[in-house]
């Protein structure tokens, strides 16, 4: 650079772009240092800049007392400065992909953000897929001390548009030297789902040299696939969680009449627990998947409380013992459905073997619905609550916090402090209810009073109960002369 040049407009403020990129690329910098040096190297746009933002993802800063940034959050902002800048940013970002610049020793930087916005800003898929071939012949198969980019690639191809491309690209995989990266392979060849990758990942089946997690992987990803047949022969052999996690697969299947035969192969099997053999009853139970031709072999199965009639299976809530009570409700409340699960939960929940446990989340799960209860089935309902919950004259489940005892108060608390429904006024009010009962645990209390000074909520009318109740630690603050009141922390626990 000419000294006129150096005193030039453009000198100055390409030395001001290289004194920027200096505080992005320094882990040692105040967080909010390295903010206003971003958004600054945003609104400069050049080669230079964008290259600088890029380069923060070359390293992880730890997060100290000085900053309020996280390293995660600084990441996130380099991502949207650039989505934002859209397909002018396309050059930089191709090559900081098939760069390396991380620090020494580990040269090869993480691209997994890079990856995400190469598929944002990119006109098209083949823009997108003729980058991502380049990135994958930089990394071919093969040992590497630090094979973290080729999983990254990997993650990012399983999960992008569905190509016959990426499943010829990446089949190599299968014998890099790095477990991680076999393991990832196959996971992104069965997202993306292509015929051409059933066979060489059949044959890892039959050889029986990979993990058992790699086992498992392949054959629950066949099912997802559709691709029964295939795997039919290696069901019995799996360990428990293999079986689990085959099972899972099946009854997502939205073809039940494919999942029923290799189900009960399943529940055969000399590995499969209890916990499958419910999920198994519970799948023939709430589908109404016909049984015929497998009479035999699912009573020989099915757990105390399951019978086969009229080619199906029922269950008998009065007749089961735990474990299967416990699996039977938690089925029930994976389904979310008031058709199929409001009746026989309240049958279960009469179920004198029932632990507590289940039957207090039970209890809360039909509390936090919307389910309305027939006079038929009422009076059963009622029978089944403990004290603190009712069924009021709509036939809807509501609470009556005063007479509620532990350990059904921390629930509802617990309960209403994971709320992320849109009431918020109704969540206020069940959470003033625990905390004015003088039966609610300290565990929740304090949970329950801590969120209320973050979140600044009035509390305006229940003042006075709400004082009884507050520890040292907090205390009511009066705003506008006495028209509204708010919790706040005056002492830190220590």
């Amino acid at each position: 650079m000419g000294i006129k040049s150096f005193f030039s407009r453009e000198g100055r403020k390409a030395r001001g772009v290289v004194k920027l990129g200096r505080v992005v690329q320094n882990p040692k910098a105040a967080g909010e240092d390295r903010w206003q040096a971003m958004l600054d190297l945003a609104k400069d746009g050049s080669a230079e800049a964008i290259h600088a933002l890029l380069t923060r993802y070359t390293y992880t800063a730890e997060v100290g007392t000085r900053s309020r940034v996280t390293d995660e959050q600084e990441k996130n902002l380099v991502y949207d400065l650039l989505t934002e800048m859209g397909e002018v940013a396309l050059p930089e970002v191709r090559k900081f992909l098939l760069s390396e610049e991380g620090p020494p020793g580990a040269p090869k930087h993480s691209i997994s953000f890079a990856l995400r916005i190469l598929d944002e800003i990119a006109p098209d898929p083949d823009t997108v897929w003729e980058i991502l071939r380049e990135v994958i012949e930089a990394n071919e198969p093969g040992y590497e001390r630090d094979p973290s980019r080729k999983i990254e690639l990997l993650t990012f191809l399983g999960g992008w548009v569905k190509d016959p491309r990426v499943s010829e690209a990446i089949i190599a995989y299968l014998d890099d030297a790095d477990e991680g990266v076999r393991f990832q392979t196959a996971e992104a060849l069965l997202l993306q789902g292509h015929d051409l990758c059933k066979e060489p990942l059949r044959v890892i089946l039959e050889e029986e040299d990979e993990s058992y997690q790699m086992r498992n992987r392949i054959i629950s990803g066949f099912v997802d696939n559709s691709w029964l047949s295939e795997i039919s022969p290696f069901l019995v052999g799996l360990d428990e969680p293999g079986l689990m996690q085959a099972a899972e697969s099946l009854v997502r299947l939205p073809d039940r009449s494919m999942a029923r035969e290799p189900l009960v192969k399943i529940g055969e099997s000399r590995h499969c627990s209890e916990r499958i053999k419910s999920r198994i009853a519970e799948w023939f139970v709430t589908t109404g998947t016909s049984t015929h031709g497998m009479r035999g072999r699912l009573e020989r199965l099915l757990p105390k409380g399951y019978k086969v009639a009229k080619k199906r299976v029922e269950r008998f809530p009065e007749a089961m013992r735990e474990p299967y009570v416990t699996l039977a409700l938690e089925s029930l409340m994976e389904l979310d459905d008031q058709e199929l699960a409001l009746e026989p939960m309240i049958r279960l929940m009469r179920n004198r073997d029932i632990p507590m446990q289940i039957y207090i989340r039970a209890v809360e799960f039909l509390a936090m619905r919307d389910w309305r209860v027939d006079k038929k089935l009422a009076k059963a309902a009622k029978k089944a609550l403990p004290k603190g919950y009712e069924i009021n004259e709509d036939g809807y489940f509501i609470r009556d916090l005063e007479s509620m005892d532990e350990p059904f108060l921390t629930a509802v608390g617990d309960s209403m402090l994971d709320y992320r429904g849109d009431d918020e006024e109704w969540m206020i009010e069940e959470l003033i209810g625990v905390l004015v009962n003088h039966n609610t645990d300290e565990r929740v209390l304090d949970r329950i009073l801590d969120r209320f000074a973050r979140e600044e909520w009035s509390v305006l009318g229940d003042e006075t109960a709400i004082e009884r109740r507050l520890p040292r630690e907090y205390q009511l603050h009066s705003i506008n002369h006495g028209q509204d009141f708010r919790i706040v922390r005056v002492l830190a626990r220590i």
